[in-house]
């Protein structure tokens, strides 16, 4: 018999939350007062900022393309 959801199960729930360093990631902050949606231009990967102040994990193959864009910023 398959375990195929198991192993699923285990990664989704080791994946962490906004604040466990993510190997890879930098974190990146709406610092305006409007919604943002960004789509990475290397992976795809949608980062949705809903409101001011919000944190997202964003990729570090992203982020030179993100660099310089009004409303963020980057954390490190």
């Amino acid at each position: 018999m398959c375990n195929c959801n198991q192993k699923r199960m285990q990664y989704t729930t080791s994946v962490g939350n906004k604040n466990t360093p993510q190997l890879g990631m930098a974190q990146v902050r709406l610092i305006r007062s409007k919604p943002l949606l960004l789509f990475g231009d290397v992976t795809g990967r949608e980062y949705q900022f809903k409101q001011k102040g919000d944190i997202q994990w964003v990729d570090k193959t992203d982020m030179p393309y993100m660099r310089g864009l009004p409303g963020i910023e980057i954390l490190g």
